[in-house]
């Protein structure tokens, strides 16, 4: 057995040639393949035995007719010839059965494999083939597992080598490491310095434009300037001389909800003028130029009271963010989400001297000009 094992099944296979023939995965031997070429020569050696009983088995019966009507003739000598022929025949021919393994030719002595040894003989050789693809794959398996432990000897001397290496380079530049730490850990507690500065500045730039009540006033006339960007001039519902003093039951869902968009913001502004930095006499004219329901007010002096109160804000939100250096104001938009600016860089928010009034007419006249608008 071991030198059938020793030795390849598909190389011995009917006498050689094996290096030409296929070779199958141990699963596909274990399922019961046989290379094509080894099913094609089993396949023939079948059609030869079944070939060969078919002929022995004519050859037996090739004088039946002649001594049945021998028989039929009345003629005793030529019924015993042909008897004695039949006889001959089948002695010689008729295959004898030899157990499960096949019949032989009485005459000749030729071997004819049945069937059934065919299929035993076809398991003996796909058994055969099993064995020697597992024991070359466990040679296979035995040898990758030589070459990796010779690869991984490599490697630890290889790693040694490059550890002892790593550790003087180590050991030379500890000096500068240690310095490299200790210039970090000073430029860390500045810049930690600077943070707790910049948060400081952040928080009181925060406190004051709080306290002037910027951002609920920015987003009031924010509103009201939306609600103004969606109509054209001369074409906003529910505000004009007569469209003002029309009783609710008399306007249109739109005019309504306008008039109401652009009041309740202006209560607002109303209610916080503290923090526009203007006098109560201002305050009076530009709400007078507002105006209100049932107060008669055209669209053209509401325009040119949101562009008065846009002009204000802007002005007192310019002095307020006048004192901050760019890294405080650019910190507190980040964490605001605004976009406040110096006007010419810090400390450049306003013209010199002036109020925030006086700041919001001088906005008023430069925008006026820039229109072409503006009285010769």
């Amino acid at each position: 057995m071991a030198d059938e094992i020793g030795r390849d099944p598909f190389d011995t296979m009917y006498g050689g040639g094996g290096g030409a023939i296929p070779r199958l995965t141990l699963a596909d031997l274990i399922a019961g393949k046989l290379p094509p070429e080894v099913e094609q020569k089993m396949a023939a050696e079948a059609l030869r035995s079944k070939a060969t009983l078919d002929e022995a088995r004519q050859n037996a019966n090739q004088y039946g007719d002649l001594a049945v009507i021998a028989q039929l003739s009345n003629n005793p000598a030529l019924a015993s010839a042909a008897n004695m022929l039949d006889k001959r025949a089948q002695a010689q021919y008729t295959p004898e059965k030899l157990g499960t393994q096949g019949f032989v030719i009485p005459g000749t002595g030729e071997f004819v494999a049945s069937p059934m040894y065919h299929d035993e003989k076809r398991a003996a050789q796909i058994e055969k083939m099993v064995q020697f693809q597992q024991l070359q794959e466990e040679l296979n398996r035995r040898a990758a597992e030589a070459e990796q432990g010779r690869r991984e000897r490599a490697a630890a001397q290889q790693q040694t080598a490059e550890l002892g290496l790593s550790l003087k380079a180590a050991i030379a530049n500890q000096a500068t490491t240690e310095k490299k730490y200790e210039a970090d850990l000073r430029a860390a507690n500045k810049s930690a310095t600077d943070e707790k500065t910049l948060n400081k500045n952040v928080t009181n730039l925060s406190t004051a434009l709080n306290k002037a009540q910027q951002p609920q006033l920015e987003e009031a006339i924010s509103n009201i300037e939306a609600v103004l960007k969606k109509y054209p001039e001369g074409k906003l519902p529910g505000v004009g001389r007569f469209e003002s003093r029309k009783p609710s039951m008399f306007q249109t869902d739109e005019e309504q909800q306008v008039q109401a968009d652009i009041q309740g913001p202006m209560n607002i502004m109303t209610a916080m003028r503290s923090g526009m930095a203007v006098s109560d006499q201002e305050m009076k004219r530009i709400v007078a130029e507002f105006g209100g329901k049932g107060t008669g007010m055209d669209e053209k002096t509401l325009r040119h009271g949101v562009a008065r109160m846009r002009a204000l804000l802007n002005a007192n939100t310019k002095n307020l963010i006048a004192g901050a250096s760019p890294d405080t104001l650019a910190a507190y938009n980040e964490r605001a989400g605004t976009n406040f600016a110096h006007a010419g860089g810090a400390g450049a928010a306003t013209d010199s001297g002036l109020t925030a009034d006086q700041q919001a007419r001088l906005e008023e006249l430069r925008a006026k000009k820039a229109k072409g608008t503006l009285d010769q």
